[in-house]
């Protein structure tokens, strides 16, 4: 029987039969499938195990969405597989259509399928396919907790912001390039950026004290190209925050430095990314803005704040949410989801 791949929202369409939808992947029992007619679920759907959804019959457009069976969201990497099919008794390959390599990480539900009869046939089409590019690891954590705590894969079109990445360049920050705190903070806002920005552009500059631009072959190498651009230049004084930003449409200024910058711009959207042990952040919190994402660094030993990211969930979480409030338009509804603490 054929198999029909659904991507980028796509269709396929089945005999109008009964149809046997199943996720596959890592955690699949701790996932639940449900169907919704005019929004609120479909009475006639069958549930007999976790992972599976049965529908008898279909009259009328079904939305077929995952959420948590447990939890309150998805982990960080799970993806999963959808399949549809008409599964009859003793059919082995059954004709059916699937979805793969659906990344469900810091989700609390995601719309998935919709099911509607047409002409006697069921028509499946693919519903909120976003193709993530692959991310360095403490990327793809930032980006899974974005998502978790702003409860959606993407912000709205609407919302989405082009975004600065503007990194101190000056001596002071010599030795956090030296062990990749300063790569590790980019990491972090890059990953943020997947959520924030949809398609929009994210560029990054050096500044030591004038901004200069650093090209990169794509988002995930961003980071590395910054790191190498700030080993290869030398170090200089003075780091002006605020100048030239330039950018069409909404652009938010994130800023990386070992401090608070006296002149961070007040005319349009700022991130402030600080990255400083607890006890210089215990000195800067009087004077740092509250959209501040805080990159932790030891206090001795090894100074590294890619791993101490990287192990510590409530560290990187606290980095997360105050990029994010500089970067979230005040007037969104999906402040609301940053306006307490971490």
């Amino acid at each position: 029987m054929p198999t029909y791949v659904l991507e980028g929202g796509s269709s396929a369409t089945l005999p109008a039969k009964p149809l046997t939808l199943r996720v596959q992947g890592v955690g699949q029992a701790d996932i639940r499938l449900e169907a919704r007619q005019h929004g609120v679920p479909d009475a006639e759907a069958m549930s007999p195990m976790p992972g599976m959804l049965v529908l008898p019959r279909v009259t009328a457009p079904v939305e077929v969405r995952v959420i948590p069976a447990r939890d309150r969201t998805f982990p960080s990497g799970t993806v999963v597989a959808l399949s549809a099919g008409i599964e009859v008794h003793r059919d082995a390959d059954p004709e059916r259509a699937v979805m793969q390599g659906i990344d469900l990480s810091g989700l609390a539900e995601r719309e998935l399928l919709r099911i509607e009869p047409v002409s006697g046939q069921l028509r499946l089409t693919a519903l909120g396919v976003i193709v993530d590019a692959p991310l360095p690891p403490l990327a793809a954590k930032a980006r899974d907790l974005a998502r978790e705590i702003l409860g959606v894969e993407r912000v709205p079109a609407a919302e989405a912001s082009n975004l600065i990445l503007r990194v101190d360049g000056s001596a002071s920050m010599r030795k956090l390039v030296a062990d990749g705190s300063v790569g590790a903070a980019l990491e972090v806002l890059v990953g943020i950026s997947r959520v924030t920005s949809a398609d929009h552009e994210v560029t990054a500059e050096v500044g030591s004290p004038n901004p200069v631009p650093i090209r990169s072959d794509s988002i995930a190498d961003l980071p590395r190209a910054v790191q190498d651009a700030l080993t290869a230049a030398p170090l200089l004084t003075g780091f002006r925050s605020a100048d030239h930003v330039r950018g069409v449409g909404r652009t938010t200024l994130c800023v990386i430095s070992d401090s608070v910058p006296a002149d961070l711009p007040t005319d349009r959207p700022v991130a402030l990314a600080v990255i400083a042990t607890p006890s210089a952040r215990e000195v800067l919190t009087a004077r740092a803005p509250a959209a501040t994402g805080w990159i932790t660094v030891a206090e001795w030993g090894a100074h590294s704040a890619y791993a101490m990211l990287s192990g510590d969930d409530n560290a990187l979480r606290l980095a997360v949410h105050g990029v994010l409030r500089g970067i979230v338009p005040v007037s969104s509804p999906l402040a609301d989801r940053l306006a307490g603490p971490a």
